[in-house]
């Protein structure tokens, strides 16, 4: 079976679009609040603001499409325990992001008229479309017609197991960023109780002589330092 395999070079890989998702610092609502995202695109020059419905929207739009397309799912709305708590909040917009990105780098779904109202209209309006009102357009291969049965049985178990090995993949570095943001948390708290050690140890008291002065101020130098680094620590 002969396979036309497109070759991938990095300009084509920079001419991608990219997406970003960031969290609007103030929740909407007068009685439930709720969280507004701004996304923005490279290729459209656009900033936009979407809910997570909106977000859940466009998923439904795109699976109805193309429904033998793999469209990953987004992240939860909530969770039972911590859902709006910065953390999870955090989490789920890079998850959006990341689901976001994936679609607008697709080969077929960064082309799609819904795709780019969502990323370019302010008020987008997705309908949800009918079974009778389009051709699933682009769920076809070209040469699918010149394929024999074998040939496609062949080929939908390579990729199978091609989906298996990158799953198990994603999910070994999954692990692996949950242990290094864990150490990361560990290390700020450490820190950040080491300079507040140092701070007390600094603090002045009424019997200080001469020397006691001086490493009083010494501490309150290697106390600022720390809370410096602890600092530095957080914005990135």
């Amino acid at each position: 079976m002969s396979v036309n395999a497109e070759e991938v070079t990095f300009e084509a890989l920079e001419s991608t679009d990219v997406i970003s998702v960031e969290l609007v610092p103030e929740r909407k609502g007068l009685i439930l609040k709720h969280c507004e995202y701004y996304v923005s695109s490279r290729r459209h020059g656009t900033t936009v603001t979407r809910r997570y419905n909106e977000f859940v929207q466009l998923y439904d739009v795109l699976c109805a499409k193309y429904p033998y397309r793999a469209v990953c799912t987004l992240p939860p709305k909530r969770v039972v325990v911590g859902g709006g708590s910065p953390l999870f909040l955090q989490r789920r917009r890079a998850a959006l992001q990341r689901w976001l990105g994936l679609v607008a780098r697709h080969p077929v779904l960064a082309h799609d008229a819904d795709l780019r109202t969502f990323l370019c209209e302010t008020s987008p309006r997705l309908d949800k479309p009918k079974h009778d009102e389009f051709i699933l357009a682009g769920t076809q291969e070209d040469n699918a017609r010149d394929m024999s049965t074998d040939d496609m049985q062949e080929s939908f178990a390579s990729e199978q197991e091609q989906l298996r090995l990158a799953q198990l993949g994603l999910g070994r570095l999954f692990k692996i960023i949950e242990k290094v943001e864990g150490r990361c948390s560990a290390e700020r708290a450490d820190i950040r109780e080491l300079g507040a050690a140092l701070h007390a140890l600094s603090a002045p008291a009424a019997a200080d002589n001469a020397r006691w002065a001086h490493m009083r101020d010494a501490l309150r130098a290697a106390a600022e330092l720390v809370f410096l680094f602890f600092s530095l620590l957080l914005s990135h």
